[in-house]
């Protein structure tokens, strides 16, 4: 049944010296509000799946207490998932030094700030006022750049979606599909939509000088330092997510599914691998060997990795093929013993001596060498001859 347009108390984020702590906004403003929180996990996902689906007019713009209140959502939100993060003591290198503590102790305050354009507020105002599951929906591909906030949230976005069919309808827009983001958050996905190529990591890993900054009024503005402590803060959800999928592949019984997954995997890791080099940052791919270290005891158990998938029928490198689909982590794992070699070599008075020592610190504790030794033992079970030929 219709519901009505009238107008719908909103509660602010922050206190209002002009109105008090609820702003007026209409219907339609109310709504985007609502898939906004679930967006950022501050609402049920389900709360807000009928809006998405759902088709409405637009206003012609959005009103003042709307804006700020979108304005207020997005700094608590994405605060408070970054804070969530953050939050455990780390090591990291900021201006050639090495840092310890919790994320906002290893960098500067006004480091830790992100920007966000008009393509937040269009891809709300198209989620809100588009039945994006119908065919017929229009395709909004901004013309604008994206920050490192629009990227963020749009990643977020994305990943609270993920398991639901408005995952595919994203993905047709070039944002998404561009944003190396989604491609670590959700390889599998980006498989599924036919895609090959990972973007680029520059915007996370390269001085932000050149990075967009139409940020809103009175909003946050993108600082001239790289974001690379989102890369670190995303760590944790980016390990969790491969590990899934790592595991998840076991259930898999078409054997192309399972390459299209394996190309993007490579692509990201092989981009991953070559701009964290670039910038001396080995120690932001080591998240890799801690996905290693998760799958290995599991697949160790195993006389057979292919799980459910009838090989029988298939030609032998066909077969060889599944199988270095299933060893993509693991193939990995020797980048990560030859820029040990590397890092061990590195002497006090060398350049990027400090980024060696944080490289070393990390290798130890996840016992590095233990997890390559596990990694070639897998290799070596299952393609005896792969060692030989990489």
């Amino acid at each position: 049944r219709p519901r009505s347009s009238a107008p719908v108390q909103v509660e602010s984020a922050f206190p209002s010296t002009r109105s008090g702590f609820m702003k007026q906004v209409a219907r339609f403003e109310a709504d985007l509000l609502t898939i906004l929180r679930a967006l950022l996990g501050k609402t049920p996902l389900v709360q807000a799946l009928p809006l998405i689906v759902r088709k409405r007019a637009a206003p012609k713009c959005l009103s003042r207490d709307c804006v700020q209140l979108i304005q207020q959502t997005l700094a608590i939100g994405c605060t408070e998932m970054l804070a969530r993060s953050g939050w455990p003591i780390e090591r990291s290198i900021c201006d050639e030094r090495l840092i310890s503590g919790r994320l906002w102790h290893r960098y500067p305050v006004a480091d830790l700030k992100m920007g966000f354009s008009r393509s937040t507020i269009r891809l709300l105002l198209w989620l809100t006022a588009e039945s994006v599951l119908e065919s017929s929906a229009p395709v909004p591909n901004s013309p604008d750049p994206l920050t490192s906030g629009d990227q963020f949230f749009l990643a977020m976005a994305f990943v609270h979606l993920n398991e639901t069919l408005v995952a595919d309808a994203l993905l047709k827009q070039s944002n998404f599909r561009s944003n190396p983001l989604v491609w670590l958050l959700a390889p599998e996905r980006i498989a599924e939509a036919g895609l090959r190529d990972c973007p680029s990591f520059a915007l996370w890993l390269s001085p932000d000088s050149s990075a967009p900054h139409d940020t809103w009024q009175n909003g946050f503005h993108a600082p001239s330092r790289s974001p690379v402590w989102l890369l670190e803060a995303l760590s944790k959800r980016i390990i969790r997510r491969w590990i899934q999928l790592e595991l998840s592949k076991q259930h898999i019984t078409d054997r192309l599914a399972l390459g299209r997954i394996a190309v993007v995997q490579r692509s990201v890791i092989g981009v991953f691998f070559q701009e964290t080099s670039a910038v001396h940052r080995h120690d932001l791919s080591l998240w890799i060997a801690e996905v290693a270290a998760a799958v290995a005891p599991s697949l160790a158990l195993q006389t057979e990795l292919h799980g459910r998938m009838d090989l029988r029928s298939l030609r032998m490198a066909d077969r060889m093929d599944c199988y270095r689909h299933m060893l993509v982590i693991f193939e990995a794992m020797q980048t990560l013993h030859q820029w040990n070699q590397e890092q061990r070599s590195v002497g006090f008075y060398d350049e990027h001596y400090q980024a060696s020592q944080l490289w070393k610190l990390r290798w130890e504790a996840l016992a590095g060498d233990v997890v390559c030794d596990r990694s070639a033992r897998l290799i070596r079970q299952h393609l005896p001859n792969l060692l030989s030929t990489s």
